[in-house]
C-alpha cells in the first residue's frame, strides 16, 4: 500500500457526502485514484453502507463498523471494534498506520500542543 507522507495533501480533499449516489461515490473515488496513480489493488477503503459497497468491492483492503449494514459487513475483510461515529475511522487508520510500518515513528515524534513553548 503506498500512504501518502502527509495527511494535509490537497489530493485528499474530496467532497464526501453522506448523501452522495452511488455513481457518485464511484465517479469521484475513480477520480482521485487515477490521481493518485494507483490500482485498485493498492487502496483500502472504509464504509457502512450501500452506496460504499462499489468501492469495498474494488479496494485491496475494505473495512466496515460493526454498526453496518449486513451487505457492507458480508464483503469487509476487516470489521473495527469501534462504532461508526465512534472511532471506527481512528481505528481504520492506526491500522493502516501499523500495517505500513509507520505508526511507532509517528508516535515518537515531538508532540506539541498550543500552550507548550
Amino acid at each position: 500500500m503506498k500512504l501518502p507522507g502527509r495527511s494535509a495533501d490537497p489530493r485528499f480533499q474530496e467532497a464526501w457526502s453522506p448523501s452522495s449516489k452511488t455513481s457518485t461515490r464511484r465517479r469521484s473515488a475513480e477520480a482521485l485514484r487515477q490521481r493518485l496513480g494507483l490500482a485498485w489493488g493498492e487502496l483500502a477503503a472504509i464504509g457502512d453502507d450501500w452506496p460504499d459497497l462499489p468501492l469495498l468491492e474494488r479496494a485491496a483492503f475494505a473495512c466496515a463498523p460493526p454498526n453496518a449494514h449486513a451487505e457492507v459487513l458480508a464483503v469487509a475483510h476487516h470489521v473495527t471494534t469501534a462504532r461508526g461515529g465512534h472511532g471506527a475511522a481512528r481505528e481504520f487508520c492506526d491500522l493502516l498506520l501499523m500495517a505500513a510500518g509507520r505508526y511507532a515513528a509517528l508516535l515518537a515524534q515531538d508532540r506539541r500542543t498550543l500552550d507548550s513553548r
